[in-house]
């Protein structure tokens, strides 16, 4: 517990000292999270002239179900969302945006960030948050990231 509080800590003075380069000065959000939610999702948008008001949605992506994260493993997603190495520099891939997986990271009602993740067939991901400069930002995650397998594992 206490070395977990300290890898935090470590982390989030480190990240106040230079801009992370995905989720620039908001990288704090994920940090400083009090609740992290994970979800599956309809992999197709849904138009919100369609949207059920009864449903969830995320970017127009239907909420299919919450998935169970062990309170121990909060840590672990929050330093694997913030590991540079799971992200490309710049956009390269082509392939179709279809989602599987949500990963809500919520600081409070005016501070959240929300990582839609494709199938991991194409490894990519939409950032929906609460800050404009990263809200509806794509980025492309690398082949056999990090984020995928934790989700996978999780999923089981």
């Amino acid at each position: 517990m206490f070395s977990s509080l300290m890898s935090i800590l470590l982390m989030s003075f480190c990240l106040q000292k230079e801009k992370h380069p995905i989720f620039q000065a908001n990288a704090y959000i994920i940090t400083d999270a009090t609740e992290v939610e994970i979800f599956s999702l309809e992999n197709m948008p849904t138009l919100s002239k369609h949207h059920d008001k009864k449903e969830v949605y995320f970017e127009d992506y239907k909420v299919i179900k919450k998935l169970d994260l062990p309170t121990n493993q909060v840590t672990e997603l929050k330093n694997i969302a913030l590991d540079k190495a799971n992200y490309l520099e710049k956009l390269q891939k082509k392939c179709p945006f279809q989602t599987a997986f949500a990963i809500k990271f919520y600081k409070s009602k005016r501070d959240f960030i929300i990582l839609i993740l494709s199938e991991n067939t194409c490894e990519r991901m939409l950032i929906s948050s609460s800050e404009r400069d990263i809200n509806k930002k794509f980025v492309d995650l690398i082949e056999k990231n990090a984020l995928h397998a934790f989700l996978e594992k999780v999923k089981q």
